[in-house]
């Protein structure tokens, strides 16, 4: 399967494909202690199964154009996911949602992800505004919003169920019009 956006010769995102579902799995499993930390769905991700059920899904509202969600490659190995967790074409607004391997931070690669997937959201989705939400205690994930020059634009308050507690998310945006002139 060849990779829909290209990043550079390292790092490609690759449309979802049920032919994942074990190195996905894999991944998330690998990875569990540290991303059920952040995302409320970790736990419920107990076989490949699970895993295969979420690529149908992604692939399906995908095709709706309520999603749009790519696996994050990296020198041929799959490291994370990235994409557009909710997307109102009426509003030409989507919501941009990411994970990575624990073992590949630091290597720029989410930051170049979203990048890249916003660019695609600007100039071929005709979106006018990205939204990043991140927990308050997430600061690698803050930290991705400021690099890509996304505005602080609050605070919402117990908004995201994770590990049986309510956690503060911060809300980040980005418009198109600030986008050009980065």
């Amino acid at each position: 399967m060849k990779p829909y956006l290209e990043i550079n010769d390292d790092l490609k995102l690759h449309q979802p494909d049920l032919d994942f579902a074990e190195e996905l799995f894999a991944l998330v499993d690998t990875n569990r202690l540290y991303l059920q930390k952040w995302l409320p769905w970790v736990s419920a991700t107990k076989t490949v199964e699970d895993s295969r059920s979420f690529l149908k899904n992604v692939i399906r509202f995908s095709k709706g154009g309520q999603q749009l969600h790519s696996l994050i490659i990296y020198k041929n190995q799959l490291v994370g996911l990235v994409g557009f967790n909710t997307i109102r074409k009426v509003h030409q607004k989507a919501e941009v949602g990411y994970w990575l391997a624990e073992n590949m931070q630091g290597k720029g690669i989410v930051t170049k992800s979203v990048h890249r997937l916003i660019h695609y959201g600007f100039h071929k989705m005709n979106l006018n505004r990205v939204l990043i939400r991140v927990n308050t205690e997430n600061i690698a994930s803050q930290n991705v919003a400021k690099r890509l020059h996304f505005t602080y634009e609050g605070t919402l308050r117990q908004s995201l169920k994770v590990n049986d507690e309510f956690a503060d998310m911060q809300v980040y945006g980005l418009l198109e019009s600030e986008f050009k002139k980065l």
